[in-house]
């Protein structure tokens, strides 16, 4: 029984979890969707897509942060129905716990960061550059 609620949890958890990332993962398709119709020949246009960067930006971050209550649940399952984590009482357990989430979601913040800079933090600050040099 103790077993059976442990995968309920997890499935819930991870149903979840992905209801959240398919939303996403939608808003980002419509993002890029509409990123590739914008014309770049008028400056208009390349506000708009300036606008479209700093909103995918805005996405990306939203997307990290929507995890962080399941980083909190799933730390609270894993100090629930892990043996040795389950014989921590008491203040060491508050410290253990609050340490263990606060690094992880210190983890994914910087790990989300890292990744949206290396992978889209240079051609976002190019096409700033241009903008700015037409101003």
């Amino acid at each position: 029984m103790h077993f059976f609620k442990f995968k309920v949890y997890i499935i819930t958890l991870v149903a979840t979890m992905m209801l959240i990332t398919s939303f996403y993962f939608f808003k980002f398709f419509q993002l890029y969707k509409n990123i590739s119709t914008i014309n770049l020949n008028t400056w208009d246009a390349l506000k708009d897509l300036k606008y479209q960067f700093k909103l995918n930006e805005q996405y990306y971050m939203a997307f990290y942060i929507a995890f962080a209550p399941f980083v909190v649940c799933e730390m609270l399952l894993v100090f629930e129905y892990s043996p040795p984590l389950k014989e921590i009482t008491g203040l060491r357990f508050i410290l253990t716990f609050l340490a263990t989430c606060i690094g992880t979601l210190g983890a994914l913040y910087f790990f989300g960061k890292f990744w949206f800079q290396r992978y889209y933090g240079k051609y976002f600050n190019q096409i700033y550059k241009i903008i700015d040099e037409l101003k």
